[in-house]
């Protein structure tokens, strides 16, 4: 093996350097992310707006550390924001309220129910874990 050989990084027996940014830069969506792989939790929630706080029916899917927002189910995103680093807590007892502080914004959210409330609260705090 030569010298330019032997500095060229080896990916599968491959020795092209485009070829190793290439693997290095795909998105694998079945990835670990941190300590297990990435969860799924989706359904309609109530969202509080950011200026008048009207409450507004959207369908929320946090996949892993990605939170998205639909105004329907199988619409493109409103928006997606990683949620790794955000505060999420229920709302007081008995409320189907719950909390979601980001750095830059606070989501109010209302589920049907006290029990769908926990198990976003669980899928967000596993996100984070």
């Amino acid at each position: 093996m030569g010298d330019s050989e032997a500095s060229t990084p080896r990916v599968g027996g491959v020795s092209d350097p485009q070829r190793h940014l290439e693997i290095r830069a795909s998105f694998n969506p079945s990835a670990h992310l941190r300590y297990g792989t990435a969860s799924l939790m989706e359904g309609y929630l109530l969202k509080a707006g950011q200026t008048f706080h009207i409450k507004k029916r959207r369908f929320l899917r946090l996949h892993g550390a990605t939170l998205s927002s639909y105004k329907e189910s199988g619409a493109q995103p409103s928006w997606e924001r990683n949620v790794l680093d955000c505060k999420v807590y229920a709302g007081a007892a008995g409320s189907t309220q719950l909390i979601v502080e980001m750095q830059d914004r606070k989501l109010e959210l209302w589920a049907e129910s006290v029990e769908e409330r926990d198990q976003w609260v669980a899928a967000f705090e596993h996100a984070g874990s």
